[in-house]
C-alpha cells in the first residue's frame, strides 16, 4: 500500500515534466560558475536537473539507512553486552545463595559438647 502512496506523486511529477518538456522546446546556453553548455533543449535541462535531485535524494536516502544500520549494530552489541553482564549477575547470585545456605546450615547445627582431657 505504501508503494502506491509513492507511486502516484512520482507519476503525477514525470507527467508535468513531460508536458513542460513538450511545451518549452526552445534552445538556451547554460551556464555555471565558468562552463558554458549552449543549444540544450529547455526539456532537456529540465529532465538532467530532475535526475539530479532523484539522485541527489537516492543518497541521503542511503546515507539515512547506513546511519540506522549503525545504530541497530551497536543497540545489538549493547543488548548482547547487557545479557552476558546479566548472566554473570545470576551465576554470582546463585553462588551467594549456596553460600548462604551453607553459613546456615552450619549455624543451625548444634554445637558439640567440649570434651574434657583432664579427667
Amino acid at each position: 500500500m505504501t508503494r502506491y502512496l509513492v507511486l502516484i506523486p512520482l507519476l503525477i511529477v514525470a507527467v508535468l515534466l513531460v508536458l513542460f518538456g513538450v511545451q518549452n522546446t526552445q534552445v538556451v546556453t547554460i551556464r555555471f560558475l565558468s562552463y558554458s553548455v549552449e543549444n540544450l533543449s529547455v526539456s532537456l535541462v529540465i529532465v538532467i536537473a530532475a535526475l539530479f535531485g532523484a539522485l541527489l535524494v537516492a543518497l541521503l536516502n542511503l546515507w539515512a539507512g547506513v546511519q540506522r544500520s549503525l545504530r541497530q549494530r551497536g543497540e545489538r552489541k549493547e543488548r548482547a553486552d547487557m545479557a552476558a553482564r546479566h548472566l554473570a549477575l545470576q551465576k554470582r547470585v546463585a553462588e551467594l545463595e549456596r553460600e548462604n545456605a551453607g553459613l546456615r546450615d552450619d549455624a543451625a547445627r548444634p554445637k558439640s559438647a567440649p570434651t574434657s582431657a583432664a579427667k
